[in-house]
């Protein structure tokens, strides 16, 4: 194995064992996904940090929120790779607001996609990121109603953060399924 890779994978080793002192009861790939984040960062898990971001997120967040349903570790590890977690969580928020756009019924999904744009260093344009959001994820789920739903928009908010326009990206994708429909059938 390449020694840059075997590096990374001790990372990833090494942080899933701090972030699982972090963490109780949390699913066994979620520890390991936020190792991973913390590690791509090129950081070491801090214990210490985990919990002060923790802290910080409860504190600001209630506990019927979609920053704290089973992804809450993974929220948690990107606030603890960051200068400013406060000022991270912040933007996330308020990106998450623009995504919810007033809906009654939201999802974690929303939360990540939240997540997704401000990691991309793109809060100010939050606004127009969350209206091609909304417009993919329609007309995904049009074309695919049982195939699409609210799941998806964290995907499509990965998709909207890209400078090509939703007709590139619709036919992209549509591309994408025709060849994946027939080598797995009914996912």
């Amino acid at each position: 194995m390449n020694r840059s890779i075997q590096e990374i994978c001790d990372r990833v080793a090494e942080n899933r064992k701090i972030v699982k002192k972090a963490s109780v009861g949390n699913m066994e790939l979620v520890r390991s996904a936020a190792a991973a984040l913390i590690a791509s960062a090129g950081q070491d898990a801090d214990l210490k940090k985990l919990k002060e971001c923790k802290k910080i997120l409860r504190s600001n967040q209630g506990w019927l929120s979609d920053f704290r349903g089973h992804s809450e570790l993974i929220f948690i590890s990107k606030m603890a790779v960051q200068s400013n977690p406060e000022q991270y969580l912040a933007n996330a928020s308020k990106v998450y607001k623009t995504i919810r756009g007033g809906k009654f019924f939201t999802s974690e999904m929303m939360a990540l996609a939240a997540m997704s744009i401000a990691d991309s260093g793109r809060v100010s344009e939050a606004e127009e990121i969350a209206h091609k959001t909304k417009d993919l994820l329609a007309e995904m789920r049009s074309r695919h109603p049982f195939l699409v739903d609210n799941d998806n928009t964290a995907f499509a908010a990965l998709l909207a953060l890209t400078d090509k326009s939703n007709e590139q990206i619709l036919a992209e994708v549509e591309a994408c399924y025709e060849i994946m429909k027939d080598e797995f059938p009914m996912h």
